[in-house]
């Protein structure tokens, strides 16, 4: 029979050689395959998508412990790097029992917090105590879980000792893996879905091998969302890098993916709004101080108050961080031209060398637990950034409040205008309808005494024609 494991991942940057004992599982999946095939009426299949079409999958029953974790399921993609050491084990041989059992882990963790159990596999494992397995996994002829992987680590913390899984044909490839993974994850009775980084990334690595409409008929999403979902996630590749600092015996330290997990709605936001403004230094001076908001954990409503101007305006940063000078020079030559490029927007490049600056500095304390001098330094920072907030809302609410009383008067204006319009296609010959209308207009002609009222106390009224105007109109129908 042909060797899978290694059909499988040699298309792949990761593959390793398979582990010791494969011989042995494929051919005990082999036989258990012959043995349902020789039961008449009695095979159960699961349906999937494959090539192109449906294909049925016979079901087996197998050990929990010949199965195997699959190291390039998208499920856990982002939270490999919570621990360098285990990640760095697991790519060098996915098949150990030391990369196995860091699979193990991370299957069951929560996405942002890797340290935790995820919340939802212990409502997973709930069911499965209480209801038992309801749906079969899958895997390779090989015994590598395709679907399932979060359903094998709960029935292992529950005792079980066997897993009903369907079984691919042997000649699967990691194309048949990839796409089978994704339109089962699509689906919308799925239990356990993507977090939202990994579902970034699933969407990252289908881009590779087909077209942005293929992927997202696949993820069954508009286009729109997945231009939005390509541009979130180079955006968190480029804070990433961003915010890599050198630690003191030379390597090299970031953030990592996976703590950009608890941030969609954030970067959603950021996304509509930096698309939605015209001025292209305006949207840098935003993203740049939303970006740093981001890093400093500050909630979706709080950062609906960063601006353009947040930076120039609200917040007084301490004098202590690391804030490299910003120079106002030429960024180089223009690429096949012989012609100096402009000079950098030098606002655009100070709030950019701030951003820089929190996010390394979020990555020295994430990375040095035990430096105080950078936590100090990073809850004064936040303070900072709290307090312009703050005053920044404080703004924002009052120009709201000063700009309602114009903004409904210029509805009821429109809205008037409509009227007209209404009314200029009407007969308004029946009684009902001039009923109708005098009803109304008593409605209307109430509001604007309440209206002329509320602007009758002020004197400067007088310099104004039109509402001096609606205050003596309205006086001479009282």
């Amino acid at each position: 029979m042909r060797n899978i494991l290694r059909g499988i991942f040699s298309a792949n940057p990761s593959a390793r050689p398979e582990p010791a004992g494969s011989d042995s599982i494929r051919s005990e999946i082999a036989k258990r395959l012959d043995a349902v095939r020789g039961i008449p009426g009695a095979q159960e299949t699961v349906r999937v998508e494959w090539r192109e079409a449906a294909l049925n999958l016979p079901v087996i029953t197998m050990p929990l412990n010949s199965l195997r974790f699959n190291p390039e399921t998208n499920r856990i993609r982002a939270q490999r790097e919570f621990n360098l050491e285990k990640n760095k084990q697991l790519s060098e041989n996915p098949w150990s029992t030391a990369a196995q059992s860091y699979l193990y882990e991370l299957i069951k963790a929560d996405p942002a917090h890797p340290a935790n159990v995820d919340p939802e596999f212990e409502n997973l494992k709930s069911s499965l105590r209480e209801n038992g397995q309801e749906e079969p996994g899958i895997i390779t002829a090989d015994g590598v879980l395709v679907n399932g992987n979060t359903r094998c680590v709960a029935l292992r913390d529950l005792g079980k000792a066997n897993m009903r899984v369907a079984v691919l044909p042997t000649d699967a490839t990691w194309s048949d893996i990839q796409s089978i993974e994704t339109s089962l994850q699509m689906r919308r009775d799925h239990r356990r879905e993507y977090s939202f980084v990994n579902l970034l990334l699933a969407i990252e690595a289908a881009l590779r091998a087909k077209s942005p409409e293929q992927v997202a008929k696949d993820f069954r999403v508009r286009q729109a969302t997945l231009d939005r979902n390509i541009w979130i996630y180079s955006f968190i590749q480029e804070a990433i890098d961003r915010s890599r600092i050198k630690a003191a015996q030379g390597s090299d330290n970031r953030l990592s993916l996976y703590d950009f997990e608890g941030h969609q709605g954030k970067l959603e936001e950021l996304y509509r709004t930096y698309k939605s403004e015209p001025d292209s230094r305006k949207k840098e001076l935003l993203k740049e101080a939303r970006l740093a908001g981001i890093a400093l954990d500050f909630s979706k409503t709080d950062l609906r108050n960063v601006a353009d101007d947040f930076y120039s305006r609200y917040v007084s940063l301490p004098p202590s961080l690391d804030v490299v000078e910003v120079t106002h020079e030429s960024s180089g030559f223009i690429p096949g031209l012989d012609i100096a490029a402009p000079p950098t927007d030098e606002i655009v490049a100070k709030a950019t060398a701030i951003t820089d600056a929190v996010l390394k500095l979020a990555t020295q304390v994430k990375v040095s637990p035990g430096d105080q001098q950078s936590a100090d330094l990073l809850v004064a920072v936040r303070s900072s950034f709290d307090s312009g907030l703050d005053l920044a809302g404080r703004t924002t609410r009052l120009k709201q409040k000063t700009q309602a009383a114009p903004d409904r008067m210029g509805d009821a204006a429109d809205q008037l205008g409509q009227c007209a319009l209404d009314l200029a296609n009407s007969f308004a010959n029946s009684v009902e309808e001039l009923d109708a209308l005098e009803e109304a207009a008593q409605s209307l002609r109430n509001a604007l005494g309440r209206v002329a009222n509320a602007l009758g106390n002020r004197p400067t009224v007088e310099d104004t024609p039109a509402l001096a105007w609606l205050v003596s109109a309205t006086k001479l129908n009282d």
